[in-house]
């Protein structure tokens, strides 16, 4: 089950074109995202309403405003409106699919999968530094995981296996292991907080770019919500004030990434993710060295939760029992279980409209399956 009333990545901006659809399963949802001449960004039902063909099968035409469904020519621009029905002169009134609400931002491509009336891009997270000037974009990424996207979740939330899983930023195996932990939820119940103190540890891989005087203090800071996780690393040389508490650090090395999970459908997820950091700061051969560092690292994650997915599909009836570590995850579905519940008291699940006359051809079309 997902929690609609919020917004997803949808895709990256660079994966969607004036040129070719682009079709993507959002949430259970057959999507068509497609951009105008003019470079505006459209995300329409990929489903034509005369029978059923993926819109993102046809061609995109009109300069960029409308989609043409490749079996009978129907064409239909941004707001979902049927403009050209080419075997008649007239068009009938219900001949118009599904949009969403979508929204270019920082390199990524936002769209709302619930009540549209409630769509609000001011609620859309922020995915990287406050202050670009001192941080430069090395990575942005998407992969796509045959897992549950609360399974993802799990994963990041648990940094303590960052020590067995992934060789680029593990660093300190102790360290990591045991790291003080620190939970919080924000008021509304919409966000989890988490942070992680990792004193006097030996500087990981990832960090090779940035000379310390020897060990260095390491912090790891995340907040969460159902649009994803934006992750806050760094370290400063030992007693230079990383873990003073402060919100404002300066100097060291510093990594900033945002972690997106966005369910495609049942058992499986979309993964974006960028990354940010404010040192070696136009230097392409560092930033490559970091960009495949942090793709290794999720496709490390990647081998193992797929096979922990298929492992617990295969034993629904054995229990998973819970450690010290997992208190963070175990925050978040709190908080996710919460959503849904809310979500699903407000309204019912919307059910589709009934055409008049045409419920038979329907069935006769499927099967009868609904």
């Amino acid at each position: 089950m997902f929690i609609y009333d919020s917004w997803y990545v949808a895709a990256l901006a660079t994966e969607v074109n004036s040129e070719k659809p682009l079709a993507r399963m959002i949430l259970g949802k057959p999507m068509v995202f497609f951009r105008t001449d003019e470079g505006q960004v459209a995300a329409l039902e990929d489903r034509c309403m005369h029978r059923g063909m993926p819109l993102s099968a046809g061609p995109i035409c009109n300069k960029g405003r409308s989609l043409q469904c490749p079996y009978h020519g129907l064409e239909f621009d941004i707001t979902g409106a049927c403009v050209k029905a080419p075997s008649q002169t007239s068009i009938p009134r219900n001949m118009q699919v599904l949009t969403y609400p979508v929204v270019e931002r920082d390199s990524f491509v936002w769209v709302w999968t619930g009540d549209p009336e409630i769509a609000d891009p001011a609620t859309i997270p922020t995915t990287g530094p406050v202050n670009d000037d001192t941080f430069g974009l090395f990575s942005l990424l998407h992969l796509e995981y045959k897992a549950d996207w609360k399974l993802i979740y799990d994963n990041v939330m648990d940094l303590t296996h960052l020590a067995y899983v992934h060789s680029v930023v593990n660093g300190d195996v102790q360290a990591n292991v045991e790291a003080k932990l620190t939970i919080s939820t924000d008021d509304d119940g919409k966000r989890v907080r988490f942070a992680r103190e990792l004193p006097n540890s030996v500087p990981p891989d990832l960090y090779a770019g940035f000379v310390f005087k020897g060990n260095c203090d390491r912090w790891q800071e995340m907040e969460c919500s159902t649009s994803g996780m934006q992750l806050w690393n760094g370290a400063l040389d030992v007693g230079c004030g990383a873990l003073d508490g402060s919100r404002v650090r300066v100097g060291g090395f510093q990594l900033y990434t945002y972690q997106a999970v966005t369910p495609s459908s049942e058992g499986n997820s979309h993964y974006f993710s960028n990354g940010y950091t404010n040192v070696h700061l136009g230097n392409e051969e560092v930033f490559a060295k970091m960009r495949e560092g942090h793709i290794k690292t999720l496709y490390e994650d990647r081998v193992i939760i797929e096979p922990q997915q298929v492992r617990l599909n295969e034993t629904p009836g054995r229990p998973v029992v819970s450690l010290s570590a997992d208190a963070a995850g175990l925050a978040v579905r709190r908080m996710f279980k919460k959503l849904l519940t809310a979500e699903m008291e407000k309204k019912a699940p919307p059910r589709p409209a009934r055409s008049s006359g045409h419920q038979d051809l329907m069935e006769e079309l499927t099967g009868g399956a609904r």
